[in-house]
């Protein structure tokens, strides 16, 4: 097994570019077979491990020590990705979920004896099944929730909190 460092690349802004989730680097000589680690967007950098024991300089290997010591000491905050949960709940990569708006009928009036309450539907943007209906007086910034076909997209609150 071969651990290696790859740089983020930044804008013009010294901001990171945007990257997708595997996303390892961009030179020709990275490996095809690697599982990204983490992502340190706030120092510009990522770790990852691949089956080859033979990894060009230009990867800046690592031995699975420092690789371990290095990921041990990252502490999970805004900007930084640390294991498989953390990277798969990225936010910033999850579509939004399509909206369409909806004002509940009168079952919801006579439960909750209040005039009618704009709703939200929230769908899968990619396969366009029904999440959710978020109503209008509920403050959230944003949840992640996942459709009944198991995709993972971003549900943002109609007042966002």
């Amino acid at each position: 097994m071969g651990y290696f460092k790859f740089d983020i690349p930044k804008d013009k802004d010294g901001n990171p570019i945007a990257y997708s989730p595997g996303w390892h680097g961009t030179l020709d000589k990275c490996p095809s077979n690697v599982e990204v680690l983490c992502y340190n967007d706030k120092e510009g950098y990522g770790i990852a491990i691949t089956p080859d024991t033979e990894l060009h300089k230009d990867l800046m290997p690592m031995d699975a020590a420092e690789a371990e010591r290095h990921l041990a000491e990252l502490k999970v905050e805004d900007g930084v990705f640390v294991g498989e949960e953390a990277i798969a709940n990225r936010m910033d990569w999850l579509p939004e979920a399509e909206i369409e708006e909806k004002v509940s009928g009168d079952t919801v009036e006579e439960i909750i004896n209040t005039p009618s309450v704009t709703q939200t539907a929230q769908f899968c943007p990619i396969c366009h099944q029904f999440i959710t209906y978020m109503p209008s007086n509920i403050n959230c910034k944003r949840l992640v929730m996942t459709c009944p076909a198991g995709h993972k997209v971003v549900v943002y609150g109609v007042n966002n909190g």
